[in-house]
């Protein structure tokens, strides 16, 4: 029997999808797909999953915890992604040419599939994910615990034979009885819920069925109504409730079941059938191209991710002995995955162990007699590829993707039947709840030598697994070090230098949460899309632009401690409802790095019309600290352009005094940007803003024939026009009217707007982001630390505010790094400012 489950979520993709044209819908539904089959359970006959009581080992496995499952899906790991490509995979794309950029990882541009659609793909891929893996195999049944055998009645014994009968000896596997509510759906429960149980779940990848027998007791009326209550719980969640009468079941449920069964849509009868047309994995990858391609670039991604966890799983709960040898047997039930998991978690233990040796918890020593199969990877553990179990062991792993819980996996029975009940098992968990919560770790910090070139090393590598950019660009790596080692940093890079990755990678090596103050909703919404595109979604926005239903569930998120990165405004932490949460949360885990994003606001706008942000410094260490330790968060200021004066207010509102602290660039100089300035009369103002524009490709160098086209993907020319108002002729309406459009945006709304300005904004910036916009007419804020790689121009049309603001706000082009890529121009005349 089944003494002991631990549920955890985890997935991944490949990053190479990012190159296929028109890929945004493409990119939805595979994380749709990926989200869904996330859900991993380990079993084991082992008294409890316990929580390390060595601290060193929980704050090293905390914190690759929180880099393994900083997505669901994430990207993979970009070494093996390369491998999967260039072996497997090479086959099934057709690629126009290898594109060289600062990324790590297999970019093509032109990359299409070489026959059928993504949709063709993406069904494919669900095809797989309901067959057994290898032929005449088919998926085993659930065995079930003492405990739960004794909840099942007669009429269920008997229902369940007649279920596995109608649907096939290969539906048995996706049959799991006595299923827990609260693992069907994701998200908070009715108290009157918890503990309940269903009779039976039917889960594949189209199919969602909970099927309840219905004993004389459900006529009552208060049974009627919990009855009900379920059903509306889990139909919100997507399931389909059917309910059986016992009486049916006991004179036979067959017409019952087949009637039903017939009511199945399009979608749930191709998952019903998949076994009857392709039989197993083997069999379809070996008749169709197309589900060969799915195999090792939709499925193996998933598998490798969700075994990855899974081990680090292992550790954390003792399960796998981190202190000393150990000797370990795999059996492979489908997906050969395990060495690599194990070669990728062993490598990002020892980069984090490298950077803090003082935590005492060095990479595990292991060696693998492996059953069904080595992986790509060829570094790591030593691996022996077996037949048999060939001695002792000290743990036994049987894993699979496809294989669920209580199901005993056929390799295993075959090749060491001695061993199956004893192995701890790697399953499919049934239901959709998500299992992600940060990793609980005491605060730390760690001891970096700049001139060790071993952290510099290690720094380097865990910047190209999690991040897949090669190299730290100029300042990066020296304030990423600070910060790691504790010490407060006020970081001046030009636009586009990357300040964004520095609290990006500092916040995910330190344990907890990163707090980041961003002035205006635009930038949080975008540094959140950011950090989606590269495989990060353990964050959240508070912004007034969430519902309140959204809001509620961010914040409970926030509580719960499920958010590595938050946003917010400086006047959220004046909110009393924001603070109770951000204190239940700091109860759980620590705020290690607080981000004071575009800090010159700090300076400029404190003393003004936000003072919140005067009291900001105060207010981040009263509710960003530990309660038990009363230590604060490592404070960061982040901007690209400040004065002696906005720099000493900065340095003295967060009393960063350190001269150290201050991490200036070796040069200010963009070569990517050129700069062309015009001045003209008020009245032929609109003229020249029109002639300006018109004369861009020109003075770039390129062709003027689809230079103003929009969704282009990356190679759109996107531009952003600056005005100094928001009504009136300088206003952002009337500009872009002139210029013979409407995609126009501001903080405030212009007074002859109709319709609803805050969505108007979020779909504008969507749109701009995803290149469906070519060109944009906004205020000054628009834009602040957007990171848009394809911006091409920025037009000013009136004076600046300073010569540092036109630093800034010209900064937004040319984020790419290629010299010569932008131009930057002001138009304007002497009554610029005149509304």
């Amino acid at each position: 029997p089944i003494m002991t489950r631990l549920l955890y979520s985890a997935s991944g993709r490949l990053g190479f999808w990012e190159a296929m044209p028109k890929s945004d819908a493409f990119r939805s539904s595979l994380e749709q797909l990926l989200k869904a089959h996330s859900q991993a359970v380990i079993e084991a006959d082992i008294s409890d999953f316990a929580d390390p009581d060595a601290p060193p080992l929980a704050a090293i496995t905390a914190i690759c915890d929180k880099i393994v499952a900083r997505g669901n899906p994430t990207l993979v790991n970009p070494d093996f992604e390369g491998r999967l490509l260039s072996t497997q995979g090479a086959e099934f794309f057709q690629s126009a040419a290898l594109v060289d950029t600062d990324d790590v990882g297999v970019r093509f541009q032109g990359s299409q599939l070489p026959q059928g659609s993504s949709n063709e793909l993406l069904n494919a891929a669900q095809d797989l994910l309901d067959l057994p893996y290898r032929d005449e195999e088919p998926l085993p049944g659930q065995t079930l615990s003492t405990d739960l055998q004794n909840l099942c009645s007669i009429e269920e014994e008997w229902f369940y034979d007649s279920l596995v009968s109608h649907l096939g000896p290969c539906a048995a596997g996706f049959i799991q009885r006595q299923a827990l509510i609260s693992d069907l759906v994701d998200g908070e429960l009715p108290p009157e819920l918890s503990g309940n149980r269903v009779d039976f779940v039917l889960q594949m990848s189209r199919v969602r069925w909970v099927m309840e027998i219905d004993g004389a007791q459900h006529l009552e009326p208060g049974e009627r109504q919990r009855d009900e209550l379920r059903d509306r719980t889990l139909m919100s969640a997507g399931w389909r409730v059917l309910r059986v009468p016992a009486s049916t079941v006991r004179s036979g449920p067959g017409a019952w079941l087949k009637e039903n069964l017939d009511r199945a849509d399009a979608d749930e009868s191709r998952s019903l059938g998949a076994a009857a047309k392709w039989c197993s994995v083997e069999s379809a990858t070996a008749r169709s191209v197309v589900h060969r391609a799915a195999w090792h670039t939709v499925v193996v991604p998933l598998a490798l991710q969700r075994c990855l966890r899974g081990l680090l799983k292992l550790y954390s709960c003792g399960a796998l002995d981190a202190e000393r040898h150990q000797r370990v047997l795999v059996v492979e039930e489908d997906a050969p995955v395990v060495a690599d998991a194990f070669r990728l978690l062993l490598e990002l233990w020892n980069l984090v162990h490298r950077l803090s040796p003082q935590l005492g918890a060095p990479p595990p020593s292991v060696s693998l007699h492996v059953v069904g199969g080595e992986g790509l990877l060829g570094t790591g553990p030593p691996v022996s590829i077996v037949d048999r179990p060939q001695g002792d062991y000290d743990t036994v792993i049987s894993n699979s993707l496809l294989l669920g819980e209580g199901q005993i996996g056929p390799l295993s029975t075959r090749i060491a039947p001695q061993l199956a009940d004893t192995a701890v098992r790697i399953r499919r968990a049934v239901g959709l709840r998500g299992e992600r919560r940060l990793e609980h770790s005491e605060s730390f910090r760690y001891d970096i030598d700049e001139d060790s070139q071993e952290q510099t090393d290690a720094m380097r590598r865990i910047l190209q697994v999690v991040f897949r950019k090669r190299e730290f660009r100029d300042g990066q790596a020296q304030a990423i070090r600070r910060l790691l080692s504790g010490e407060p940093a006020i970081v001046l890079l030009p636009t586009g230098g990357g300040k964004s990755l520095i609290y990006q990678f500092a916040g995910m090596l330190l344990p907890g949460m990163t707090v980041i103050i961003d002035p205006i909703i635009s930038l949080m919404a975008d540094q959140e899309a950011s950090l989606l595109r590269m495989g990060i979604d353990r964050v959240g926005a508070v912004s007034s632009q969430l519902p309140a239903g959204g809001r509620a569930r961010l914040l409970g998120r926030l509580a719960a401690g499920d958010l590595a990165y938050v946003f917010i405004a400086p006047e959220r932490l004046q909110s009393e409802d924001f603070r109770v949460q951000l204190r239940s949360a700091c109860s759980k885990m620590p705020v290690s790095l607080a981000v004071v994003d575009e800090a010159h606001c700090l300076s400029e706008w404190g003393h003004d019309f936000r003072p919140s942000y005067l009291h900001l410094p105060m207010n981040l260490q009263r509710y960003c600290s530990d309660q038990r330790t009363a230590s604060g968060p490592t404070l960061v200021a982040l901007t690209g352009t400040a004065s002696f004066a906005v720099l000493e207010d900065i340095q003295a509102e967060l009393e960063i005094n350190d001269e150290d602290a201050v991490i200036r660039p070796t040069s200010f100089d963009r070569r990517e940007l050129s700069f062309y300035v015009r001045q003209t009369s008020r009245r032929e103002r609109p003229s020249a803003l029109k002639e300006t524009r018109a004369g861009m490709p020109r003075r770039l160098g390129v062709g003027a024939k689809e230079f103003f086209l929009p969704d282009r993907g990356d190679d759109t020319d996107c531009g952003l026009v600056f005005c100094p108002h928001v009504n009136g002729q300088l206003g952002v309406e009337a500009v872009a009217a002139q210029l013979g459009h409407s995609n126009y945006y501001a903080g405030d709304e212009p007074r002859s707007f109709s319709g609803d300005w805050d969505q108007h904004k979020q779909d504008l910036q969507r749109r701009f982001t995803r290149n469906r916009v070519q060109e944009l007419v906004a205020t000054k804020s628009f834009g602040m630390g957007i990171d848009k790689p394809n911006i091409r121009y920025t037009m000013h049309y009136g004076m600046p505010g300073s010569v540092e603001a036109f630093y800034q706000e010209a900064g937004r082009a040319g984020r790419n790094g290629r010299e010569g890529y932008a131009l930057c121009t002001v138009l304007y005349s002497d009554d610029s400012w005149e509304q």
